[in-house]
């Protein structure tokens, strides 16, 4: 039992050093992105802008592509990552976990609505894989 926990952990850490000395490919959009929902993304000097221009809050998440293998997140409907109908927020690359230019970000938005238990639920994810170089 413990040999089999061990070598599970081995081969868990085995993959996720492999990811990382692999290095990144660039398969993703542009690091522009309008697909005319409403939502749009460009990139600056010091960070990712993202464009909320539906008529509700969006609350997103963005994560460089091999650090997404071996992070589990799951969606919230609290005020951490929300941008109001209308509204536009930077994302620092700095607060982009494992930020590395040569490597794409994957970038996730979902909208929340009213739960019967009188709370905020997450409605269906949405997402892209967006270019660095």
């Amino acid at each position: 039992m413990v040999k089999t926990g061990f070598y599970t952990l081995s081969l868990t850490a085995l993959i996720s050093v492999s990811i990382l000395l692999i290095g990144c490919g660039n398969s993703g959009t542009d690091l522009v992105y309008n697909d005319g929902s409403g939502v749009s993304i460009r990139a600056s000097g010091s960070g990712i802008f993202v464009t909320n221009n539906t008529p509700k809050d969006i609350h997103n998440f963005l994560i460089e592509q091999n650090a997404a293998a071996y992070t589990d997140w799951i969606a919230g409907c609290n005020d951490i990552n929300k941008i109001v109908a209308g509204g536009i927020n930077e994302i620092l690359y700095a607060d982009i976990l494992n930020y590395r230019k040569e490597c794409d970000l994957l970038f996730y938005w979902w909208n929340c609505k009213q739960a019967e238990s009188g709370g905020q639920i997450p409605e269906a994810l949405k997402s892209i894989s967006l270019k660095t170089k």
